[in-house]
């Protein structure tokens, strides 16, 4: 599938809700992640204090509403079949921790597409980074939810 299939997907319905008010789909072995649709969402989205994520070999210091967003639903994505990941914005926030987590639990990166992603992670080391050679970010330049998280020390992984 190209690019515009993946975003016309993922703001498409039929999303299942789970842990805190989080929206995800499985179609075809792509994991979709859904934006922010509620006040619920922006709460967490603002909650961008620092906080220590610990669930991997690799630990690091992330934003902490988002970080609050994936441990929610962790155990249910688990056990879900997908070898491909798309986030829009929120989404794409939440599809970092999945990215990782994935490459966590089976030693190889999944292909991830972060439409619109924020900056989650805070000062990502080299081990941390070289988690993210197949987490592609794609940015609309006039999209503050991308450069938002930056003025705050957070920084994008991927490419």
């Amino acid at each position: 599938m190209n690019l515009l299939g993946y975003f016309n997907e993922v703001e498409s319905p039929g999303w299942t809700t789970a842990g805190e008010d989080v929206q995800f789909k499985v179609v075809n072995r792509v994991l979709y992640l859904q934006c922010s649709h509620g006040l619920s969402d922006w709460l967490h989205n603002l909650d961008a204090v620092r906080a220590v994520y610990a669930d991997s070999e690799v630990s690091f210091i992330a934003h902490r509403g988002f970080t609050k967003l994936w441990l929610s639903i962790k155990d249910e994505i688990e056990k879900l079949d997908f070898d491909t990941i798309v986030g829009y914005s929120e989404g794409s926030a939440i599809a970092v921790y999945v990215h990782e987590n994935f490459y966590h639990r089976k030693g190889y990166e999944p292909r991830t597409y972060a439409f619109g992603c924020p900056a989650v992670i805070w000062k990502p080391n080299r081990a941390l980074r070289s988690r993210f050679s197949n987490f592609t970010i794609i940015i609309n330049p006039r999209d503050i939810v991308y450069y938002c998280a930056l003025l705050l020390g957070y920084r994008h992984v991927g490419i």
